[in-house]
């Protein structure tokens, strides 16, 4: 019985794991990141159906995220995309320094050299990437 107790979660594990292929990562750049002041931190993510993978090679998966839209958080579903051709993806993250306000850096497409640009040049240097298959659904679980 242990023994099917064990490979059963060994299943769902391997099940629930990914496969899927994320976009080129990097930080927030210091000097040009995106950054919102918010009330209070977001809700735990939703559970998302990864949409099976397009046949372009050149997409990859972006997870779902909360987004700070005006005054509340907004969750994003998740989906595949082409990158933007020399730049790099940074998913959200969240900052609450010693003294002020949470402070949110929300998803954004940096170029690969946001360091040798100025704030405002490398804040819009990539475009936004290109859809390219369908976006994740809500999960629903069986039964219910």
């Amino acid at each position: 019985m242990r023994g099917a107790i064990c490979l059963t979660a060994l299943a769902t594990a391997l099940a629930c794991g990914s496969a899927t292929t994320g976009p080129p990562s990097g930080k927030h750049p210091g000097n040009a990141a995106v950054v919102k002041s918010v009330e209070y931190p977001p809700p735990p993510a939703e559970a998302e159906v990864v949409p099976e993978r397009p046949s372009d090679e050149a997409c990859v998966w972006v997870d779902g995220f909360f987004d700070w839209i005006g005054g509340r958080w907004e969750w994003q579903r998740g989906a595949w995309v082409k990158p933007p051709k020399g730049c790099y993806y940074r998913p959200p993250s969240m900052s609450w320094p010693q003294a002020g306000a949470l402070q949110y850096f929300p998803a954004h497409w940096y170029p690969e050299n946001v360091d040798e640009l100025p704030p405002d040049k490398a804040q819009t240097a990539c475009a936004a990437p290109v859809s390219c298959g369908r976006p994740a659904q809500k999960y629903a679980p069986v039964g219910r």
